[in-house]
């Protein structure tokens, strides 16, 4: 599975600017708090719009800023868990 990623998007006063690629296995973006990488996943994901760049999986593009390209998430075929602990915590103690 191959990624290229290379998005601008501002974050209030921060500014996020991502470029990335890859061409298969696994890929972990590992970072300080509040340095853009759940920002950056909902981007990929189709959750939020980043202000410009340019997106694309397996050859198919996501989102491109200059030819006006923003496909919905369900056509994204891309997952994006959540990561907002009530809802763990749901899951953790529901009963059985």
């Amino acid at each position: 599975m191959s990624l290229s990623v290379r998005i601008q998007k501002r974050l209030g006063s921060f500014p996020l600017d991502v470029s990335l690629e890859s061409e298969g296995g696994m890929l972990a973006l590992l970072g300080a708090s509040g340095c853009g990488k759940s920002m950056t996943l909902k981007c990929i994901a189709g959750i939020e719009k980043p202000d410009r760049g340019y997106i694309e999986l397996d050859g198919t593009v996501l989102f491109d800023s200059e030819k006006h390209i923003n496909l919905p998430p369900q056509q994204r075929k891309v997952g994006y868990l959540f990561q907002h602990v009530p809802v763990v915590l749901q899951f953790a103690c529901a009963p059985c």
